[in-house]
């Protein structure tokens, strides 16, 4: 049993199956018994830490995830508010007669899209 001490607790997963299966633990001597369930319970706590780590990660994850689908959200809104906005402010212009040049500076849309608007093209 001294040797369990000696292995890296990663392997010991398959050591342990190997002990349950060719040995009775209740036939181990006191001291070999308090080593086994040492190593026993070292190798839990590292599973459950693992795990733990392991959801930890998956959380931060989604989090993450959420956090730049909000943000690529609202850019694309903001983006298709200014697009609107913009359109919106041509069209009045282009109601007051206002020369395309001024329009296009003014609300960063082209000539092309400016001479559409007032149904040049």
């Amino acid at each position: 049993m001294d040797t369990l001490i000696d292995i890296p607790w990663a392997s010991q997963d398959e050591l342990y199956a190997e002990l349950a299966k060719v040995s009775n633990v209740a036939a181990l001597s006191p001291q070999e018994r308090a080593v086994y369930d040492e190593n026993l319970k070292q190798f839990r706590d590292n599973l459950a830490m693992l795990e733990a780590a392991r959801q930890d990660g998956r959380e931060e994850g989604r989090e993450e995830g959420r956090e730049e689908g909000l943000k690529e959200g609202r850019e694309e809104g903001l983006k298709e508010g200014r697009e609107e906005r913009n359109l919106e402010i041509a069209h009045n212009l282009i109601g007051l007669d206002i020369d395309d040049a001024v329009i296009a500076h003014s609300t960063g849309l082209s000539l092309d899209e400016i001479q559409r608007l007032r149904g040049v093209k």
